[in-house]
C-alpha cells in the first residue's frame, strides 16, 4: 500500500469484521454470494441470537440507549417501571435498531421527564388500552367499563396534545379547557411531575 501523496510502499496488516442478517452459506450454495469472498471473510464466525432469546441483555441496553438520547437532546428522561416491563416483554423483531428507534421516538415526542406507557407506540400498548390511529380515530382492543374507556381516551388525548403543542397553556387553548385542568389531568395520569 502507498500513502496518499507518498511514493514508498508500506506493508499493512488488516483484519475485516463484517456482520449480516443473511444466510451466507445458503447464498453461496445458490450462487448469490461469491464463495471466495465468503471463505476469506469467514475466519471466525460469531452467532448472535436475537434479543428475544437473550432478554437479560435488555435492561442495560435500554438504559444505555436512553442515556445516549438524553445526552444527544440535552434532556433528562427516565422510564417508569411500567414502561420497563412493557419493553422487557416485547419480542423486538427488529432487534437493536428497533429498540433505538422506539426509544428515540418516545424521548422526542414525550413532554414529561418520566416516560409512561401512554408514550409508547401502538405495538407496545397493553391490550385493551385505547389507541389513536393515523386518521385520528380512537379504538379499544377489548370491552372495558365506560369510566375506564373515558379515562383512557382522556389520557390518550392529553398525551397527543402535549406531544404536538408542548406547553400546558397551548394544550388548554386547543382543548378549550382551563390550564389548571390540563395540569391536574397531566398529574393524574402521571404525565407531569406533581411539582411542575
Amino acid at each position: 500500500m502507498v500513502r496518499v501523496g507518498g511514493v514508498k510502499p508500506i506493508s499493512v496488516d488488516a483484519r475485516v469484521m463484517a456482520a449480516t442478517n443473511r444466510d451466507l452459506p445458503e447464498m453461496v450454495r445458490n450462487g448469490t454470494f461469491r464463495d471466495d469472498l465468503y471463505y476469506r471473510l469467514n475466519v471466525f464466525g460469531i452467532q448472535i441470537p436475537p434479543l428475544r432469546q437473550r432478554r437479560e441483555d435488555l435492561p442495560p441496553l435500554l438504559h444505555s440507549i436512553l442515556s445516549r438520547f438524553n445526552l444527544k437532546y440535552g434532556i433528562e428522561k427516565r422510564f417508569s417501571p411500567a414502561v420497563v416491563e412493557r419493553l422487557l416483554n416485547y419480542d423486538w423483531p427488529g432487534n437493536v435498531r428497533e429498540v433505538e428507534n422506539v426509544i428515540e421516538r418516545i424521548v422526542v415526542l414525550s413532554n414529561t421527564p418520566i416516560i409512561e406507557v401512554a408514550h409508547l407506540p401502538e405495538v407496545l400498548q397493553p391490550e385493551g388500552m385505547s389507541t389513536v390511529n393515523h386518521s385520528g380515530a380512537v379504538s379499544l382492543n377489548r370491552v372495558v367499563t365506560y369510566k375506564q374507556a373515558m379515562e383512557e381516551l382522556e389520557e390518550c388525548l392529553l398525551t397527543r396534545a402535549v406531544a404536538e403543542h408542548g406547553s400546558t397553556r397551548k394544550v388548554a387553548k386547543i382543548l378549550e379547557i382551563n390550564q389548571s385542568t390540563v395540569v391536574r389531568k397531566l398529574q393524574q395520569y402521571k404525565l407531569l411531575k406533581s411539582d411542575a
